[in-house]
């Protein structure tokens, strides 16, 4: 089963709209008889961000969209299924919060993954939950503080991706053969493996997500967020 992100024009920038459809989208997939959900984005970036654009005539509303962020992320975590993600481009900042939550991410040498918000005054600690079980406390600390953005071999060295294709070419065929891989697994024993996971490493504790969220909304409303926001829009920035 493919769940396509598809608004390429604005490398698949993460809007009310888009946010609400994925969550509909993933709720059918949790219902679905499919032993593997895969997560791709359309054109050339899997997903540039929040569209921060919500926030100019008030960045607290852009709280509302990391609420819709953080449901999404503990949708594609808690799917029975096992979830891969098909990552090519940019997947920066809310597009990386959604890959975190992903057990499987495959990606190319022109992926470029990370969390450069703090250059815009908001914190990405609403996708820490996810990011602990992946990457581990270490790498989080030092990829959301320093804001920096990995390149796609770099992040396969980090845990960040899971499998690496050689090219961009060779991406779909590397997909598609661990999907298929993983297709052919008795479904019940992943599905049962899967969640006695998720429980060991906290990843579908809600009161964690609903603390992580707090952390990264309080930043949505302050000076620092506005002046600085402010200037990303001046320079013609979007995440």
């Amino acid at each position: 089963m493919v769940l396509r992100l598809e608004d390429p024009d604005r490398r698949n920038a993460l809007s009310m709209a888009m946010l609400e459809r994925l969550l509909e989208e993933l709720e059918a997939a949790g219902r679905s008889p499919a032993s593997v959900v895969r997560i791709e984005g359309a054109g050339s970036a899997f997903c540039a961000g929040i569209d921060l654009d919500v926030g100019r005539e008030d960045p607290r509303r852009l709280g509302d969209l990391l609420e819709l962020l953080s449901q999404a992320m503990r949708s594609i975590r808690g799917l029975p299924q096992v979830v891969v993600a098909r990552v090519q481009g940019a997947a920066i900042a809310g597009g990386c919060a959604l890959l975190s939550a992903c057990d499987f991410r495959c990606g190319e040498p022109g992926t470029r993954l990370g969390y450069p918000v703090p250059r815009v005054g908001l914190s990405a600690a609403v996708s820490v939950p996810t990011l602990l079980g992946t990457i581990g406390p270490s790498r989080v600390r030092s990829l959301l503080l320093e804001a920096s953005v990995l390149d796609g071999e770099t992040a396969f060295r980090s845990g960040l991706l899971t499998h690496f294709a050689e090219s961009l070419d060779r991406l779909t065929e590397l997909v598609e053969a661990l999907c298929g891989d993983l297709a052919a697994k008795g479904p019940e024993a992943m599905r049962r493996t899967k969640a006695w996971l998720n429980e060991l490493d906290g990843s579908i504790d809600d009161a964690r997500h609903e603390r992580a969220l707090a952390c990264s909304v309080s930043t949505t409303g302050t000076e620092e967020a506005r002046a600085l926001l402010e200037s990303n829009w001046t320079r013609g920035g979007r995440r």
